[in-house]
Formats: structure tokens, sequence, C-alpha cells
């Protein structure tokens, strides 16, 4: 079992922008960052947010619900730390938010969730959070947007190392260990991780139970990345990334006990060809995912799931000159479940074929692109998908973007399976997405201020959504939502000597609504989606030292109609650390403690979350 392997600047960065060579050494080019390939060509236009180098440190011991909840742009529905978790956009739900580890897509064939609570951010190197739809370029679930997990390994830097070990409140442990060696022409990286909690913390309940029960999990993984310089025109990107897992279901706070737990684990492995050949860039990317779940709730159920997932892409980029490129590519998926609760194992295949155009003109300051996509579902036709995006540069510092695209969702196997309960005649979903927005960047000796702001608007028609007909529920398209709002955020950051002073606010209003005809709920807000969230951060970053304070806000949710709700909730954490160079390397301690002022809250209701929590640890580096 692989539990039993033992295991950057405090800025961030939002969307395009062009910043003087002369700003502080730690603010990011969105030029100059990795991420993954088509979101770097195809950027104009999007919003995006790439979480910053120094909070995916701060939290490399931490999971990747963690570090998202601090994200304004970002939705998190969560049952327990470390449990089952996951994210939206926009106001949609999580099946219209894709995840791409290096490009390839997360979501499960079964539920198409992905799980956050699951996901170490030891293992990612960089989160780029975009906010809208992009089905085109990304596929079926891109909807309300995508987040972005993406390894970068480059070449040239030598070896390096680390080992990292925390300890936290209610048993929290977290072990974490990395490798890398990076050659001229070879770079490979191995990293492993170990983590587990009781999760038995406070709360007060109906039954007079002061803790939480039944919430433990444990979770370990080993993930390994090669970059390979085959010639001078050519590279070969390889990883593997194997991880299980063991997660209690925690009862609900009006329940006096819970006994559900579930084992699961994966192998994921994927490659990559990259090649240049006179004036096309050729890219070949291959994947094959194997998940199992084993499900129990003694004495009332037993269920056993797995999922295989295989991939096979490939694009041609064609330079038509010196500010133009065109796009070709194919894609094909095969997908195949076998589940307890479907009557026999279950595979489809999915091939689309992918047109993607290119401008971009420094000169008169314009980029702008459009794409087209079509994709078969065991040979029938799935809605055309097409996106076209601009920005221009109204004056120094100040840029208009937006985008409009045209979006899809399949059905899950879930949907369209479930023993006694799916629905082999559901239609897949579709809708419209359009943003407009304005970014604002100046710097000036060691000064810099970014000012974003935008609004969005998404329709999603024939929503799949589950209903009851007597005692059986099924799933049927009858929905229909309408998401619109705006978002703005504001960054100030001043270097004072070899200082660094910082400044980060967002907020986001969302109107998400029921628009489907004769529904009892229409025009009213969607489930577990605030109206408003927002987020404000204040940090210190020197050469070896960095502190930040994060307070977050969520509104309102309601979970019936707009009559019953979950109340709005501040959620604070600091986090620090400091580090120590000596010869053979470095020495970093570390320490956070997460829910500062000890606001009791839940993000599905009945299910109470932490009080204060606190995180302290450990790093030991060497090497560059």
């Amino acid at each position: 079992m692989l539990l039993n392997v033992f295991l950057l600047s405090a800025l961030s960065v939002y969307g395009p922008t062009a910043i003087d060579e002369k700003t502080t050494s730690d603010t990011v080019r969105l030029k100059e960052v990795v991420v993954s390939s088509k979101l770097k060509r195809y950027s104009s236009g999007l919003s995006l947010k790439i979480v910053s180098p120094t909070e995916l440190r701060q939290n490399s011991s931490a999971l990747l619900t963690d570090l998202l909840s601090n994200q304004a742009s970002v939705n998190v529905n969560s049952y327990s730390p470390g449990g089952t978790s996951n994210v939206s956009l926009r106001g949609l739900s999580s099946a219209h938010t894709a995840v791409l580890w290096n490009g390839i897509n997360l979501q499960s064939s079964m539920n198409a969730g992905v799980s956050f609570g699951s996901i170490p951010t030891f293992f990612v190197d960089q989160v780029v959070v975009q906010q809208g739809g992009n089905g085109a370029l990304f596929g079926s679930g891109a909807i309300g947007g995508v987040i972005h997990l993406d390894n970068v390994l480059p070449f040239g830097t030598g070896s390096s190392g680390e080992v990292m070990q925390s300890v936290g409140s209610y048993g929290l442990t977290y072990t974490g260990a990395k490798y890398t060696y990076s050659g001229a022409k070879m770079a490979i990286s191995s990293r492993l991780f170990y983590t587990e909690a009781e999760n038995n913390y406070k709360i007060t309940s109906s039954d007079n139970r002061d803790r939480q029960i039944n919430a433990r999990y444990r979770k370990g993984g080993i993930m390994e990345t090669g970059t390979f310089a085959l010639t001078g025109n050519d590279r070969m990107v390889v990883s593997l990334w194997g991880q299980d897992g063991y997660n209690q279901y925690p009862p609900m706070v009006s329940n006096t006990m819970s006994s559900e737990y579930d084992y699961n684990h994966f192998l994921r492995a994927t490659a990559q060809w990259q090649a240049t050949r006179h004036r096309v860039d050729f890219n070949i990317k291959s994947a094959l995912f194997s998940d199992w779940e084993n499900y129990r709730n003694p004495g009332i159920e037993r269920s056993n799931h797995h999922t295989t997932q295989g991939l096979l892409e490939g694009e041609a980029i064609v330079k038509l000159s010196a500010e133009s490129t065109l796009e070709g590519g194919i894609n094909a998926s095969y997908e195949r479940a076998t589940s307890t609760n479907y009557p026999e194992i279950k595979e489809r295949y999915r091939p689309a074929g992918v047109l993607g155009y290119r401008f971009k003109a420094d000169d008169i300051g314009l980029e702008s692109f459009a794409s087209i996509r079509q994709e078969l579902v065991d040979g029938k036709a799935s809605p055309m998908t097409w996106s076209v995006g601009i920005q221009k540069r109204l004056m120094k510092g100040l840029q208009l973007r937006g985008n409009a695209s045209r979006n899809y969702r399949i059905p899950s196997f879930n949907d369209l399976y479930w023993k006694g309960w799916g629905n082999q005649d559901l239609k897949p979903e579709e809708g419209y997405g359009e943003e407009l927005g304005l970014d604002y960047l100046h710097t000036k000796n060691g000064f810099l201020l970014s000012m974003k702001a935008a609004a969005f608007n998404n329709n999603v028609n024939n929503w799949i959504q589950w209903k009851p007909n007597g005692s059986v529920w099924s799933p049927i398209n009858v929905g229909k939502a309408w998401s619109r709002g705006a978002e703005a955020s504001i960054t100030v950051k001043q270097q004072v000597d070899r200082m660094t002073l910082g400044v980060d606010v967002s907020g986001m209003f969302t109107r998400s609504t029921d628009q489907t005809k004769e529904s009892p709920t229409k025009g009213m807000q969607l489930m577990y989606t605030p109206k408003y969230k927002g987020s404000a951060a204040i940090y210190v970053q020197a050469k070896s030292f960095s502190i930040r304070y994060t307070q977050s806000y969520t509104g309102r949710r309601y979970y019936i109609g707009n009559t019953d709700w979950l109340n709005p909730f501040w959620v604070a954490s600091v986090a620090v650390d400091k580090t120590f160079d000596f010869n053979w390397g470095g020495l970093r301690p570390f320490a956070r403690i997460d829910n500062i002022w000890n606001e009791e809250y839940q993000m599905q209701k009945g299910y109470a979350l932490p009080l204060r929590t606190f995180q302290a640890g450990i790093s030991v580096s060497f090497g560059r």
C-alpha cells in the first residue's frame, strides 16, 4: 500500500499583464510563468488568478482545499478537514469546474467531481484559477471555469532536496520529502507525502457530543516527474502519480453515530512529446488514469467502484507570421467504469477535433484568439463549442479585455447508469458565457499598484437535476440556471530596502438563480452559492522571512429555497516562516494558525468545521 511509504513572491498576480523590467524581483510576469500550454497561448481576455509562490510554500503542508478556501474567486464546500470537498466557480456547480493536471482533466467519469481534500499542495508547483467557461479549449465540464495544477521542471538548476515534517491540532501529522536533479538535458523529480489526522475537534451537537467522531483520515502518495531533451528540438515529459487513502464520513451534528468510510487509491500516468519542425510546433500527449474506491457502511451498504480513463491528444501549431498562429488538434479519450451500482460494465469513446487562431501584435497592444471544438460521444455529436477573446491596450498600464464562449458538459456515468435511478435519455448540458473587464497596472521605484474589475454572465440549459419520483430519485434535464455578477481586486506592493510590504483585497458578487420553468425555486439563489465572497491579505516578505495574515468572508448560503440558510462567516489565518541559510542548504521553521478568531461555521448543512487550529513544522533543504 502507498500509505506504507515513508515518506515562492507574496504577490498574487491576476491575469495577463506586461510589467516593467524594473519592477521588484519577485513580481511575476504571466509570459514567464509556466502554465498549461493552451492557457499560456490563449490567455488573452481570460480572468486568471495565479496563486503566488509564497502562498504555495506556506501551504505546502496542507491539502489543496485549505489553499483554495482563502481565494475570493473560489467557492469551497467541505464536510470535514481532509474529507470530501469540492470547489465551484462563477456561481455554478463543481461539475461545471474542470480540473487540469498538466493539461489533463481529472474530473471523474462516474460523478464529474474532483475531491480537493485528496490533493497535497506539496505535489503542485503552480495553481491557476481561470474564471469563466472555455469548453472549446478544455472540453466537457469547463462551463464555470478551470483549475489548472501544473508541475514545473526546468533544466540546469542542479541537485536539490527537501524533507518536511509538521504536526498540528487534533492528531494532525504531515510528512513530505522530495528530490530533484536538473542537468543540461535531463531533469527528474521525486516526491513523497503522508498525512493523517484524528479530527476529533470540538463541536456543538444536538445529542450533547462535544467532539466530532468518525472523521479520521490518512493519505499518502508518490509522484515522479521527468523532462528529457532528446534533441535540440525535441523534448519528452513524463509523470507518474500514485496515491492511497482512507476516509471516514463524519455524522451530522444532529446524528449520534456514523460508521461510514471508504478506501480509495489511484494511479495516474502521462507522457508528452514536444517538438519543433521549421514553423510548426507539435505537442503529442497521452494519459492513463485508474481509480478504485471501496465504500462501506457496515450493516447497510457495501459498494466497489473502478474507473479507467485513457487519452491521446495531438496538436500542431503553425506560425503563419510574426503575429499570428493557426492551431489544429485531435483528442481521443476512452472511459470505462465498473461499479456495484451499475447493472454492467460501462464505457464510452469521445473523439474531438479542435481548431484555433491566435493574433498578437505588441506594437499596437492587441491580442485575440478564436477557437472551435466538436466532440463525439459514442458516435453522437455533442454541442459544437466555440470561444473568442480579445485584449487591447487603451493607454499605458490600462487594458480592456473580453471573451465569450459556448460550453457544455456531458452526463456522468452515475447520471446515466446508477442502478434503478439513472436516466440514459439525458442530454448534455450546454450554455453561454461572457465577460468584460478592465485591468490597470502601475509600477515605479519599487511600488506596484494593480487593479482589476470585471462583469460576467453565464447561462446553462439542460441542467441535470436529480428529482424525486415517489421513493426513487432520478436525474432529468429540467434545469436552467443564470449566473451573473462582478468581481474586483486591488494589489498594492512597496519595496523598502530589502523588504516587501503588500496588501491584496478581492471581492465577488454572484447572483446565481434557478431559471427552470415552473420550478418552485425559480428566481431564487442556487443552493450553497454565496452572493458575496471576499478576502484580504496583508504580508511582509524579506529575503529569509515572511508573514501573511489572511481574512476571508463567505456570505449567506441557502440550502432550501430562499428560506433556510447557513450563516455568513469570517475566517482568518496567519502563516509565518523563517529560512536559515547554511553552506549545505537551509533550515526553515514554519507555523500557521487557522480560524484565529474561533468562528463557528459550516460549509455543508449539519457538518461542523473546526474552531481554532494550529500547525507547526520544520523543513530541511539542500542544494540550489
